[in-house]
């Protein structure tokens, strides 16, 4: 039995280093219930499964499945606006979760720690640094970039094989995106039951992670 070692932790940002998931759904929720109030249950739920996801995208998702509406570039900035305005501060006062600042202290340490999240990239950086977190990671990584492209462009620039490093999430976008680029996966459950596949790694918090991590693995 060795231990397994991993050169490089990526890590998704809303639910997985700050409990900001659930101030954005609020957000959503906000936003959606005077559209399409009828259907507002229906919406949770997709944005629960797919919380991983751009804003973007689920703004185009929900405008062209309950109104019938394409929103061209300027409506998608101004729900972008509205979108921030009504969680930014939240997400930037967040708490940690459980475990997530003892993690960066100690991995910050001894291997290279990424963020990929569907958060847009400027405003990302901007909370990751009031937050002042950014001594912890060697690179912060939003949209519009997809978080696999994120994945195999540091896995490419850095010479890592694909089995030397390790994506950590909560959403089933994560699990996907790190299937995609090929990567192993750890989820972090946010909710009360796994969205992931049966079978999946999974932690209840970032104290849990560095369990798993440190643990000896016969891999």
């Amino acid at each position: 039995m060795v231990l397994k070692q991993y050169k490089i932790i990526f890590l998704d940002f809303d639910g997985v280093v700050l409990e900001s998931a659930d101030i954005k759904n609020q957000a959503f929720k906000k936003m959606f219930e005077a559209l399409v109030p009828e259907k507002i249950n229906e919406i949770m739920e997709y944005l629960e499964i797919n919380s991983g996801l751009s804003r973007y995208v689920k703004f185009n998702y929900v405008y062209s499945k309950y109104l019938g509406k394409k929103l061209n570039e300027s409506e998608m900035k101004k729900l972008g606006n509205e979108f921030s305005a009504l969680c930014l501060e939240g997400v930037q006062k967040a708490p940690f979760v459980p475990g997530a600042h003892e993690f960066l202290e100690k991995y910050s340490k001894k291997t290279k720690l990424f963020i990929a999240s569907g958060s847009p990239n400027l405003e990302l950086k901007e909370t990751v640094t009031i937050r002042g977190l950014d001594k912890y990671f060697n690179g912060v990584f939003g949209a519009p970039k997809k978080k696999s492209e994120v994945v195999n462009e540091v896995l490419a620039k850095l010479k890592t094989p694909k089995h030397e490093t390790v994506f950590v999430g909560d959403s089933m976008t994560d699990y996907e995106e790190a299937g995609k680029a090929g990567v192993p996966f750890i989820g972090r459950l946010s909710t009360k039951t796994s969205p992931f596949p049966k079978g999946t790694k999974i932690v209840n918090d970032l104290y849990g992670l560095d369990d798993v991590l440190s643990s000896k693995t016969g891999e």
